[in-house]
Protein backbone atom coordinates (compact mmCIF):
# COMPACT_ATOMS: atom_id res chain seq x y z
CA UNK A 1 0.00 0.00 0.00
CA UNK A 2 1.65 3.47 -1.18
CA UNK A 3 1.60 5.90 1.97
CA UNK A 4 3.22 8.51 0.17
CA UNK A 5 5.15 9.57 -2.74
CA UNK A 6 6.83 12.73 -4.28
CA UNK A 7 10.11 13.62 -6.02
CA UNK A 8 12.26 12.52 -2.92
CA UNK A 9 10.94 9.84 -1.76
CA UNK A 10 8.40 7.00 -1.90
CA UNK A 11 7.20 4.75 1.50
CA UNK A 12 4.74 2.00 1.13
CA UNK A 13 3.51 -0.56 3.46
CA UNK A 14 4.05 -3.93 2.49
CA UNK A 15 3.21 -7.16 3.27
CA UNK A 16 3.33 -8.71 7.09
CA UNK A 17 3.50 -4.77 8.27
CA UNK A 18 6.94 -4.35 6.62
CA UNK A 19 8.00 -0.56 6.31
CA UNK A 20 9.49 0.36 2.68
CA UNK A 21 11.26 3.59 2.11
CA UNK A 22 12.90 4.43 -1.12
CA UNK A 23 14.97 7.60 -1.45
CA UNK A 24 15.86 9.09 -4.92
CA UNK A 25 18.41 11.23 -6.56
CA UNK A 26 16.68 13.83 -6.25
CA UNK A 27 17.92 14.26 -2.30
CA UNK A 28 20.60 16.48 -3.47
CA UNK A 29 18.27 19.06 -3.49
CA UNK A 30 16.40 18.16 -0.43
CA UNK A 31 15.55 20.42 2.10
CA UNK A 32 16.32 19.57 6.41
CA UNK A 33 13.21 20.24 7.23
CA UNK A 34 11.48 18.13 4.94
CA UNK A 35 14.49 14.87 5.59
CA UNK A 36 13.01 15.89 9.10
CA UNK A 37 9.32 15.71 8.27
CA UNK A 38 9.76 11.95 6.21
CA UNK A 39 11.43 10.89 9.75
CA UNK A 40 8.33 12.19 11.75
CA UNK A 41 6.20 10.05 9.39
CA UNK A 42 8.15 6.81 10.56
CA UNK A 43 6.77 6.92 14.00
CA UNK A 44 3.14 7.86 12.80
CA UNK A 45 3.49 4.37 10.71
CA UNK A 46 5.28 2.52 13.10
CA UNK A 47 2.67 3.50 15.37
CA UNK A 48 -0.50 2.92 13.30
CA UNK A 49 0.46 -0.48 11.52
CA UNK A 50 2.76 -2.22 14.35
CA UNK A 51 5.77 -2.51 11.98
CA UNK A 52 8.46 -4.38 13.18
CA UNK A 53 10.69 -4.78 9.38
CA UNK A 54 12.02 -1.65 7.97
CA UNK A 55 14.15 -1.33 4.84
CA UNK A 56 15.66 1.97 3.86
CA UNK A 57 16.95 1.89 0.55
CA UNK A 58 19.19 4.39 -0.04
CA UNK A 59 20.91 3.39 -3.27
CA UNK A 60 20.41 6.46 -4.91
CA UNK A 61 20.41 8.51 -1.70
CA UNK A 62 22.22 12.17 -2.53
CA UNK A 63 21.13 14.24 0.87
CA UNK A 64 23.89 14.60 3.34
CA UNK A 65 22.92 14.25 7.04
CA UNK A 66 25.03 17.17 9.27
CA UNK A 67 25.43 15.88 12.58
CA UNK A 68 22.46 18.04 14.52
CA UNK A 69 20.13 16.07 12.58
CA UNK A 70 22.15 13.11 13.14
CA UNK A 71 21.95 13.22 17.05
CA UNK A 72 17.94 14.60 16.47
CA UNK A 73 17.29 11.27 14.47
CA UNK A 74 19.26 9.34 17.31
CA UNK A 75 17.54 10.62 20.24
CA UNK A 76 13.61 12.01 18.55
CA UNK A 77 13.31 9.22 16.30
CA UNK A 78 15.17 5.71 16.31
CA UNK A 79 13.98 5.34 20.37
CA UNK A 80 10.19 6.12 19.08
CA UNK A 81 10.51 3.68 16.27
CA UNK A 82 11.80 1.26 18.68
CA UNK A 83 8.92 1.66 21.47
CA UNK A 84 6.91 0.91 18.52
CA UNK A 85 8.26 -2.15 17.94
CA UNK A 86 11.13 -2.29 15.61
CA UNK A 87 12.99 -5.28 15.56
CA UNK A 88 15.14 -5.29 11.88
CA UNK A 89 16.07 -2.50 9.65
CA UNK A 90 17.68 -3.19 6.46
CA UNK A 91 19.69 -0.49 4.90
CA UNK A 92 20.53 -0.49 0.86
CA UNK A 93 23.78 1.20 0.96
CA UNK A 94 24.42 4.43 -1.27
CA UNK A 95 26.15 4.74 -4.24
CA UNK A 96 27.21 8.32 -2.53
CA UNK A 97 29.95 7.62 -0.18
CA UNK A 98 29.23 11.32 1.71
CA UNK A 99 25.42 10.40 1.79
CA UNK A 100 26.29 6.77 2.87
CA UNK A 101 28.81 7.92 5.63
CA UNK A 102 26.49 10.20 6.77
CA UNK A 103 23.42 7.46 7.69
CA UNK A 104 26.07 5.06 9.19
CA UNK A 105 27.01 8.15 11.28
CA UNK A 106 23.22 9.06 12.19
CA UNK A 107 22.47 5.28 13.40
CA UNK A 108 25.87 4.77 15.30
CA UNK A 109 23.84 7.32 17.35
CA UNK A 110 21.59 5.19 18.06
CA UNK A 111 22.51 1.73 18.77
CA UNK A 112 20.48 -0.27 20.55
CA UNK A 113 20.30 -4.41 21.49
CA UNK A 114 16.21 -3.68 20.86
CA UNK A 115 16.71 -4.33 17.03
CA UNK A 116 19.05 -5.80 14.35
CA UNK A 117 20.71 -3.35 11.91
CA UNK A 118 22.27 -5.12 8.56
CA UNK A 119 23.68 -3.09 5.72
CA UNK A 120 22.95 -4.70 2.06
CA UNK A 121 23.59 -3.98 -1.74
CA UNK A 122 20.81 -5.23 -2.80
CA UNK A 123 17.00 -5.53 -1.97
CA UNK A 124 16.76 -9.12 -2.22
CA UNK A 125 19.33 -9.83 0.51
CA UNK A 126 17.78 -7.71 2.65
CA UNK A 127 14.03 -9.11 1.85
CA UNK A 128 15.36 -12.49 2.33
CA UNK A 129 16.77 -11.26 5.31
CA UNK A 130 13.83 -9.66 7.36
CA UNK A 131 11.43 -12.46 6.17
CA UNK A 132 13.85 -14.95 8.09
Amino acid sequence: MQLFKNEFVNIELRENNFLYVKWTDKTADMSVDFFKQVNLWYIDYFDKYAITSFMINTQDFKFAIIPEVQEWVGTQIIPKVIASGLKKLAFIVSEEIIAQLSIEQTMSESKSDEFTLLYFDNEAKANTWLNS
